[in-house]
C-alpha cells in the first residue's frame, strides 16, 4: 500500500495516461519475438517511432539470416535496408550500436536461453554493463517477457509525467503499474508506449504546449500559457 503522498502522485500519473489513451487509442504493439529484438525495438521506437520500428524489424528479418549477419553488415548496406523500410538511413547507427554492444558483452546475440532463468533485477544488472544500451531497455525487455509489471521510466516518460505535474521522487515504474485499480484500462506496456508517443508529437525537448490537448491541466502547459 502506497503512502498517501505517493498515492496522490501515482493517481495523477494514471490520469495523464488515461487522457493519452483516449487521444491516441491502441498504439502499435511491438512485434519483437526474442530478447535481441525486444532491445532493438526499444531503441528504434525511441529513435524513429512505433510504425517505423515495426517496419525495420520486419525488413531486417527478410534481409538477413540472423542478427549477427546484420551486425557485421556494412553501414551503407544497412542504411539501404533502413531506407527500404521507409526509415531514416541514420537508423543503421542505432541498429549497429545495439547489436555491437550486446555482442561485445555476451559474445552472442542468442540471448533467449541465457535470460530465461534471470529475474528482472538480474537482467537489469547484466544489461547495465553493456555499451550502447539506453536507460530503461532492460525493464522494457523484462516487461515484455513477463518478468516485471511496471511502466518503464526513462528520459522520455519521466519528461511527460513531470511536466504534467507528477512528482516522481521515490516512485518506481512498479508503483505506476496498477492502472486497472485506478480505472485506467491500459496495461503497463501500453502506458509506456503512449507516453513515448506523446514525446514524439507534443512533449518534445521544446514542447508544443500551445497545440497540446493536455495543456489545460498540464503544469508545464499552464505555465507556458501564462507567459
Amino acid at each position: 500500500m502506497l503512502e498517501p503522498a505517493k498515492n496522490k502522485q501515482v493517481a495523477k500519473a494514471a490520469r495523464c495516461i488515461k487522457l493519452l489513451a483516449a487521444r491516441y487509442g491502441r498504439k502499435e504493439w511491438p512485434l519483437s519475438r526474442s530478447v535481441v529484438e525486444h532491445l532493438l525495438y526499444y531503441h528504434l521506437h525511441l529513435a524513429v517511432g512505433a510504425m517505423a520500428a515495426k517496419r525495420l524489424i520486419k525488413r531486417l528479418r527478410q534481409e538477413y539470416v540472423d542478427y549477427n549477419e546484420a551486425r557485421v553488415a556494412p553501414r551503407s548496406e544497412l542504411g539501404d535496408v533502413c531506407e527500404g523500410a521507409k526509415a531514416p538511413r541514420q537508423s543503421a547507427a542505432v541498429i549497429k550500436a545495439v547489436l555491437r554492444g550486446i555482442f561485445k558483452a555476451e559474445n552472442t546475440l542468442d540471448l533467449d536461453d541465457i535470460f530465461a532463468s534471470l529475474t528482472a533485477k538480474e537482467m537489469a544488472e547484466r544489461i547495465s554493463k553493456w555499451e550502447g544500451i539506453e536507460e530503461g531497455a532492460a525493464e522494457f525487455a523484462a516487461v515484455i517477457l513477463g518478468k516485471l509489471e511496471a511502466v518503464v521510466l526513462n528520459k522520455q516518460t519521466r519528461l511527460v509525467l513531470s511536466r504534467y505535474g507528477v512528482d516522481l521522487s521515490g516512485i518506481t515504474g512498479e508503483d505506476l503499474a496498477d492502472l486497472e485499480r485506478r480505472r485506467v484500462k491500459v496495461d503497463p506496456l501500453r502506458a509506456y508506449l503512449l507516453l513515448v508517443e506523446h514525446t514524439r508529437r507534443f512533449c518534445k525537448d521544446e514542447p508544443r504546449c500551445k497545440h497540446c490537448f493536455l495543456s489545460y491541466e498540464c503544469r508545464e502547459g499552464r505555465k507556458r500559457g501564462r507567459r
